[in-house]
């Protein structure tokens, strides 16, 4: 493999995380995560609503709890809510400061989408179908929302979407087109999702007592924000040092089982950030449970640390495999290993985090605990 292109100095330069936000099936807040990852272990995933699964061949999910979602309008009220949290975290008030937001979504809000297939009530503006089928659409109106004047962008990559969001973010900050930046990953877990998923052969027919699954995917909801600034902001919860991306270009929507296009992805983030495999103390996967990503991540964590990597872990227990929330996920899942949040010492080296998507779309970053 041939050494990466070394990157330019502004859109290598180190990021500041200063703010994390989370709604999921573990409930509302970053805090619930954490408290979720140090607690015994238990299923992530329930019998999902009739309105999602009726004859299905798999009922299983983890959705996010409807008391903490407008049933009306869920992912755009738990995205809201997640961003919200971030931005207090960061101590940003975007009425003083040029914010922007990039969001990563797979399928969007699948949920609106299933509405605009209703016939158009009587007097209604037949426009509007507009607004419940188009993911920037929910972009658009989260930044009017909240009051956000910086760029505003939609990435829609499979469950990379999120890795391509950030990369965005990363270059608005580094053109000076924001001075703080929203990246977010989301997706409804909706009818039009499980029945995809299910029909690709992708989930899971069987699940371990814990709720693992065992041959496929389970598949989970969330809303995960969050602030990227430059510097070293005093509010900073750990340091995003590398990004890398790479396609396989080999299947429409298998993965490559040799993991050469992760390993292209983590080769990158590794040079971006400076950092030798050997220093990497945790690698934090995604897709946990499917057959064919277990696969590429033999190969591609054997290409780059060969017979030595380091542990292997992975959120997704507690979260389910959330689709394009997948990279910010991540991102806070570190974090929190540098806080000592999983019941575990606290991580002092740098972290790891990747993400895969159909059509061999795969992401890596590189995080650093604060020094």
């Amino acid at each position: 493999m041939p050494p990466p292109a070394r990157p330019t100095a502004l859109a290598a330069e180190p990021l500041a995380i200063t703010g994390r936000g989370l709604v999921s099936a573990c409930g509302a807040g970053v805090r619930a995560l954490a408290q979720r990852l140090r607690a015994p272990r238990a299923p992530a995933a329930a019998r999902l609503p009739a309105s999602v699964a009726r004859g299905l061949a798999h009922d299983q999910g983890a959705r996010i709890p409807e008391a903490l979602v407008d049933p009306q309008d869920r992912l755009r009220s738990a995205l809201e809510a997640a961003l919200r949290e971030a931005l207090e975290e960061a101590g940003i008030d975007p009425r003083t400061r040029t914010v922007g937001l990039a969001l990563g979504t797979a399928l969007g809000d699948t949920d609106r989408a299933d509405r605009a297939l209703e016939p158009v009530p009587p007097g209604a503006d037949p426009r509007a179908w507009l607004a419940l089928v188009a993911p920037h659409a929910l972009t658009l109106d989260l930044a009017r929302r909240l009051g956000l004047t910086g760029p505003c962008t939609t990435a829609s990559v499979t469950c990379a979407s999120g890795s391509y969001a950030l990369e965005q973010a990363a270059l608005d900050l580094a053109t000076g087109r924001a001075d703080a930046m929203l990246v977010a990953g989301a997706d409804a877990l909706g009818r039009l999702t499980q029945a995809g998923f299910s029909a690709l052969g992708a989930l899971a027919d069987a699940l371990d007592p814990a709720g693992n699954p065992l041959d496929g995917l389970v598949l989970g909801e969330a809303a995960c924000a969050l602030v990227l600034e430059r510097g070293a902001p005093s509010r900073t919860r750990a340091v995003l040092r590398g990004r890398g991306l790479a396609a396989d270009a080999s299947h429409l929507t298998t993965p490559d089982a040799s993991g050469k296009g992760m390993a292209r992805a983590i080769t990158r983030a590794l040079a971006m950030a400076d950092v030798a495999p050997r220093e990497v103390g945790l690698v934090a996967t995604s897709a946990v449970g499917s057959p064919a990503y277990a696969a590429l991540y033999q190969g591609a964590l054997g290409a780059v640390f060969g017979a030595t990597a380091p542990p292997v872990a992975s959120w997704e227990s507690r979260t389910a495999h959330a689709l394009a929330a997948t990279t910010t996920l991540g991102a806070i899942y570190a974090s929190l290993a540098f806080d000592g949040a999983h019941g575990e010492p606290a991580l002092t080296r740098p972290a790891l985090t990747l993400t895969v998507g159909f059509g061999g779309q795969n992401g890596a970053l590189v995080l650093a605990p604060i020094r």
